[in-house]
């Protein structure tokens, strides 16, 4: 399943916006909360207190259409994102799985060394994501992307040619196979938040960080916001 309308471009200013609309409350944001979601150190001296301190909400209502949607049961989303480091000449790729309850299976970052394109990168994004889901006995798998381009392609049952991307594309679909059930969706950054934190988190690591049940703190205040909106 494709989504044709959502796309990338989100900026700090939508999320906000998405955010205070799906909890149909007033939101609040401190200065350490935009910080936070800048991925910039806080100076806010309340920031110990945690990513959630100033975030009142009066209820839960009506839900944004561009947000992260929870799987149905029996079946686990993983997002994945991939990011471009100019400066190290080096790309990051995160992965981040969820059950239908939106609490947090496993995620991981990883820096890879050799690649120098967007579609490279989004390709390897989604490659790493099946490699380490590949092996938990997971028989119901959702990916998500906001590569359109590669939630187009990658179903395609088209010839690739034997370069790299080809190759890639051809890794994706035989791990593909290999599940129960496994099928790839396009959906907005906003929706994709937490995998893009985690593959920019990539920057800090040599080689890979993996979290079995866990997050890294960068991530905590989109995970407990996504969970949250279900």
């Amino acid at each position: 399943m494709v989504d044709f309308e959502a796309d990338k471009g989100g900026s700090l200013e939508k999320l906000c916006a998405e955010i205070d609309t799906c909890l149909n409350g007033p939101i609040q944001m401190s200065s350490s909360h935009l910080d936070y979601l800048r991925d910039e150190p806080s100076h806010d001296p309340d920031s110990s207190l945690g990513p959630c301190t100033g975030l009142k909400v009066k209820g839960i209502g009506k839900k944004s259409k561009d947000r992260w949607i929870a799987p149905p049961v029996g079946t686990l989303k993983l997002n994945v994102d991939g990011a471009l480091f100019f400066d190290q000449q080096r790309a990051g790729v995160g992965a981040l799985l969820r059950d239908e309850k939106g609490d947090v299976l496993l995620t991981a970052c990883k820096k890879e060394m050799t690649v120098n394109n967007l579609l490279e990168i989004e390709l390897l994004a989604i490659l790493r994501g099946l490699q380490l889901c590949l092996h938990k006995g997971i028989p119901k798998l959702e990916i998500e992307t906001d590569s359109l381009i590669m939630a187009n392609t990658i179903p395609s049952k088209e010839a690739y040619s034997r370069s790299m991307i080809g190759n890639m594309i051809k890794g994706i679909q035989d791990l593909m196979k290999l599940f129960h059930q496994c099928s790839i969706q396009h959906v907005g950054s906003i929706s994709n938040a937490g995998a893009q934190k985690l593959a920019k988190y990539a920057w800090h690591i040599d080689d890979i960080s993996v979290w079995e049940c866990s997050f890294p703190e960068s991530i905590e205040f989109v995970i407990w916001v996504e969970k949250y909106c279900l």
